[in-house]
């Protein structure tokens, strides 16, 4: 039903945490129906992220979740606000190494595919270094992946595994285009946070004063 549930966990997880935000901080903007609409889009982008049974869409509303408190704590309190970022990146060090399959939570939430992708991402490191300034040339990546890819990803899957894709964007294009390529789409990246950062934020929806 969902296909491959690790992209409809990444993309029902995106869709809850677009109706957490305005539930969050747009609430007193919303009509009446708006609220009726986003309340029932966050229950069922939550329940249905769930039904998937990976684990990153659920991580990943629960990270939005601990961000947005701490928006509102920050504005309460800069002190507590502080203290609370404090246990957010101590909790998500013990998560993340968890998933890596170390620390104390390593035997019970490792995700596979995850250790995998650092190794797709190792790859797509190797190669663009490898091969400057102009990288191994679009959709190449996969005919280089098995002579760059580091020997863990052999222990992980076997020889055979290829993949096309380094599943980050500034590596895939880092390791096909080169720097010439990786450096304008790091610029794209800063500057449209610049001009979100500059936007005014008086938003209203649903035409409520």
């Amino acid at each position: 039903f969902f296909g491959n549930s690790n992209f409809a966990s990444a993309i029902l997880a995106m869709s809850s945490m677009c109706s957490l935000a305005l539930v969050t901080f747009f609430w007193g903007s919303l009509s009446n129906p708006w609220r009726m609409i986003v309340s029932i889009s966050l229950i069922l982008g939550v329940y249905t992220t769930y039904l998937t049974e990976s684990l990153q869409g659920l991580l990943g509303i629960a990270i939005a979740i601990s961000l947005f408190a701490l928006v509102l704590i920050l504005k309460k309190s800069r002190i507590l606000g502080y203290l609370y970022a404090f246990v957010m990146i101590i909790g998500a060090f013990i998560v993340l190494s968890g998933f890596l399959g170390l620390g104390i939570l390593g035997t019970r939430i490792e995700q596979y595919t995850l250790t995998l992708r650092l190794k797709y991402w190792s790859a797509g490191w190797l190669m663009g270094v490898d091969n400057l300034p102009f990288g191994v040339g679009f959709d190449n990546y996969g005919d280089y992946f098995q002579k760059f890819r580091p020997d863990g990803a052999i222990l992980l899957t076997g020889a055979d595994l290829t993949t096309n894709n380094a599943h980050n964007p500034f590596l895939q294009t880092f390791a096909t285009a080169g720097i010439f390529g990786v450096i304008p789409l790091i610029i794209i990246f800063i500057y449209t946070i610049y001009l979100k950062r500059a936007t005014p934020q008086n938003i209203v929806i649903g035409g409520a004063a």
